[in-house]
């Protein structure tokens, strides 16, 4: 299982950083990625904040990219069983 947080996600979907969005382009080829909910809203905030990508756009954006990965809720009580974490500090 594979975690991305949101810049992970960014570097994918504006492809602003070839080596970043190449990783996780070949994470998400090979399967079992995941995402949090959180990383979800965050992924939103940004989109619309700093992209400036109108509410339409961010929707069809992040629903394909839903379509590609397993989202769940983090657990409160600690880090998920056999997280291995992809993002800028991976």
């Amino acid at each position: 299982m594979v975690i991305f947080d949101t810049n992970m996600i960014l570097r994918y979907l504006l492809n602003d950083d070839q080596e970043m969005a190449n990783r996780a382009e070949q994470y998400l080829n090979a399967g079992d990625v995941h995402v949090t909910i959180e990383v979800i809203a965050e992924l939103v905030y940004v989109l619309r904040g700093v992209y400036s990508l109108e509410r339409g756009q961010i929707a069809d954006t992040v629903k394909a990219f839903l379509c590609q990965v397993q989202c769940q809720s983090v657990s409160l009580s600690g880090p998920m069983p056999g997280h291995a974490g992809v993002g800028a500090g991976a």
